[in-house]
């Protein structure tokens, strides 16, 4: 039983739509091992929705309190995985609101066994939320939303000492003036999206100083609303060190680095902004070879691809993916961006725009991975760039002057429907030739466009 028990278990990770409830349907014996395996009922949540069914999104869904209790009572007395979405706006259903509250109540008396935490919506009406006031001692992960009560963020500072992992979603940096230096230095994991309040200047320097305490992080994820940040603004912070950062994803960060990160092995940009703000420019800090001498992992998604990878000295990256976001949808510009565009139609030309980011300088690819000797696997998506740029990869023997571009890459994938699919196709063949004549042959190049996708190392 044991043994079946820990299959189990393997099923249950293997997917969030994976339930312990379709194990109880197969046999008696499953069904036995099930209910006697309390580490398999040990992910609940309390919401005052009427659910699909008893398992969603890899949790029970506890929307009475007499479903609550039995949940409780599977999982006996193992530590507990919480996800709460429980909202009641008004007194105008007085039952909601008794509901909601009893469930609360319920669940908060096992406060000292949550070990992640999980608030997706919580507001309840006429609910004493002094009771939040509880022994967090066992908790591990929070996620917190911009509905979570006050209360419980000071309950929980004050009493999670074992609080690792932390996800801010659109909660205001100032609700975190009570937690202390030191609680910040015991987190390994950050991910914070910025609340549209944060864009003040102030806030925004909040949020640099914040990260800067948090000396302990291993993986990080910053979020904001625009691209607003100044030189002035990150200036003091470029010369501040994450020690222990490995993984670093900025989403609507217009700078290539913030801190300096000597163990980074994991580097992302992304933006859904078309153009900079407003006298905002894409920040571009001194970054020497010791900063990313450990990086393995690029992605840059972002129209201002080619600014990003300009300065990025990395000669042990491994695996480098290319998209240039937003292109499609300057193609199909609609709602306030087509209007946008309308009013500026007379100053902005299309060519114009084109050349604010949508393209990639074949130099400035080029230069880059030049400085990328150990690139394995190179990615390239909706790119905007000259069909010579990928003549770049392929060997000429005779020329014994010509530096082999890439010269343990393994893999190239493409995928450039913008351009004229006969003649690239025709291009990547010679590459994927003359590398398999020098004796340093590509496992794969796939290319995609608009009528498929082939694998020009195997046709």
């Amino acid at each position: 039983m044991d043994v079946l028990a820990e299959i189990f278990q393997f099923y249950l990770a293997s997917g969030r739509s994976c339930s312990p409830w379709t194990l109880t349907a197969v046999s008696r014996a499953f069904r036995a091992t099930a209910f006697s395996t309390p580490r398999l009922w040990g992910h609940i949540t309390i919401t005052n929705k009427d659910p699909l069914c008893r398992w969603m999104n890899g949790s029970e869904q506890c929307n009475t309190l007499r479903r609550l209790q039995r949940a409780l009572s599977r999982a006996a007395a193992i530590p507990l995985d919480i996800d709460i979405n429980l909202r009641t706006e008004t007194n105008l259903d007085a039952k909601l609101a008794e509901r909601a509250t009893k469930l609360l109540r319920t669940l908060l008396r096992t406060s000292s066994r949550w070990i992640s935490l999980n608030i997706g919506d919580f507001w309840v009406w006429d609910f004493d939320y002094g009771r939040l006031e509880k022994d967090y001692r066992s908790l591990e992960s929070l996620v917190i939303t911009g509905t979570t009560p006050p209360g419980l963020i000071i309950a929980i500072h004050q009493s999670a000492l074992n609080l690792t992992s932390l996800e801010s979603k659109g909660l205001q940096i100032t609700n975190f003036a009570v937690f202390s230096i030191t609680w910040w230095s015991r987190l390994t994991t950050l991910s914070y999206k910025a609340h549209s309040r944060d864009d003040i200047a102030t806030y925004r320097i909040r949020i640099l100083d914040t990260i800067a305490q948090c000396t302990q992080l291993r993986k990080l994820t910053l979020s904001m609303g625009t691209l607003r940040f100044t030189a002035a603004e990150v200036a003091p912070f470029n010369s501040r060190s994450l020690p222990n950062l490995r993984k670093l994803y900025f989403i609507n960060v217009n700078c290539v680095m913030l801190f300096k990160c000597p163990k980074l092995t994991h580097l992302s940009y992304e933006t859904n902004h078309l153009m900079p703000a407003r006298n905002i420019t894409t920040l571009i800090h001194n970054t020497d070879e010791h900063r990313l001498k450990r990086l393995v992992y690029l992605k840059v998604e972002s129209t201002f691809v080619g600014q990003y990878l300009a300065p990025l000295v990395a000669p042990n990256l491994r695996d480098l993916r290319i998209t240039v976001s937003g292109t499609r949808r300057a193609e199909g510009l609609d709602g306030a961006f087509r209007k946008l565009w309308e009013e500026r139609s007379e100053v902005l030309s299309p060519k114009f725009f084109q050349l604010k980011g949508m393209s990639l300088g074949v130099n400035v690819l080029k230069s880059a991975l030049e400085k990328m000797e150990g690139l394995e696997n190179l990615t390239m998506t909706d790119v905007k760039i000259a069909k010579t740029a990928f003549k770049n990869f392929a060997i000429k023997l005779k020329d014994k002057k010509r530096s082999i571009l890439c010269p343990k890459l393994v893999t190239l994938d493409v995928d450039c429907s913008k351009l004229e699919a006969e003649e690239v196709e025709y291009i990547l063949r010679e590459v994927a030739e003359s590398r398999r004549i020098a004796g340093i042959p590509l496992e794969s190049l796939i290319y995609r466009n608009f009528q498929g996708t082939v694998d020009l190392c195997q046709s």
